[in-house]
């Protein structure tokens, strides 16, 4: 078989064994998450919390969802939500008909003039200003809460920053570059995403022996009250353009930042599974004990999980 056929071939075996399923799933899917529409509303608390999210005008049913079961279960803090240029005045009256007291801001008003354009960056410096007055929880549309949230609160009482993880844990920057490099360091650059490309030149970073360094999910997080300013997103935002050049804009860099400033500054919380994780679709693994799931865009119609997940939760 020549390597076009084979290439063809694999497509077409991908596209049988992950696009019908996930067509069907996504079908079965819309008829569970639209009836969030019929879920009381919520309401804001002046609280000294804000819950933060970017909406595009596709996900305005799964971010009610995100919010709602994130209410049903922390009872805490007002709602921001940036338009990330694409909610009409429908999608806006949807959310304001369900989420009493929300404030909408547009992404054109963060006035992003030093870090890479859209790429939920205008959501991280938003964060950071809101983080001088309110701690700020941001919360990406694709998360699911279905259980107690104990070491949220916790966080949330203490003033400490938090992250969703994937399994790794604050290190020393350097560590994790001698780690990285061992693996990955002999493959083309060109080819890689922009994740790997960072972590293997994390040498290049000025003072990197005296840096911190974490690989997390941007999804989920806080920033603890008067611990990141804007300036300081936008300083090393700055300083690592310098290094990394045109790859600092790919998409993927501002969780790359979000990680790098909650491992660096404040008291840091990376919130790990069984109870905090991804939905990755991996058989065998109790995602049912997860008080929150990240359902990525990658995983998130697979196995027709996420549509159970709604069933649950939606009452």
């Amino acid at each position: 078989m020549t390597k076009s056929y084979k290439k063809l071939f694999n497509y077409l075996i991908y596209g049988l064994k992950y696009g019908v399923p996930d067509r069907f799933n996504r079908f079965i899917l819309y008829f569970s998450i639209k009836n969030i529409l019929n879920t009381p509303i919520i309401s804001g608390r002046n609280d000294g919390i804000v819950i933060l999210s970017m909406v595009s005008h596709k996900d305005v049913l799964m971010y009610l969802l995100a919010v709602k079961t994130l209410d049903k279960n922390l009872h805490r803090g007002r709602f921001e939500v940036i338009n990330d240029g694409t909610l009409n005045k429908k999608d806006i009256a949807i959310i304001q008909g369900h989420v009493q007291g929300v404030k909408f801001r547009s992404f054109q008003e963060i006035n992003n003039t030093k870090c890479p354009l859209k790429g939920c960056w205008e959501r991280l410096l938003y964060a950071a200003e809101l983080s001088q007055n309110e701690k700020v929880l941001v919360v990406d549309s694709d998360i699911v809460v279905q259980g107690d949230l104990y070491e949220v609160n916790k966080c949330l009482n203490q003033n400490q920053n938090f992250i969703l993880g994937v399994g790794e844990e604050i290190e020393p920057m350097f560590d994790v570059w001698k780690n990285e490099f061992k693996k990955y360091g002999a493959l083309n650059t060109a080819k890689m995403d922009v994740q790997t490309y960072v972590d293997i030149h994390l040498n290049l970073i000025p003072n990197n022996y005296n840096l911190k360094y974490l690989k997390a999910t941007g999804g989920f997080n806080c920033f603890a009250k008067g611990v990141i300013t804007r300036q300081i997103v936008e300083d090393w935002s700055m300083k690592l353009e310098n290094v990394f050049g045109s790859r600092w804009h790919c998409w993927g860099t501002e969780q790359i930042m979000a990680c790098f400033l909650l491992a660096n500054h404040g008291d840091s919380v990376v919130l790990q599974e069984p109870k905090y994780g991804m939905y990755y679709a991996v058989k065998g693994k109790n995602y049912d004990a997860m008080s929150i799931i990240h359902f990525i865009g990658s995983h998130r119609y697979r196995n027709g999980y996420f549509t159970e997940s709604i069933n649950r939760s939606i009452p």
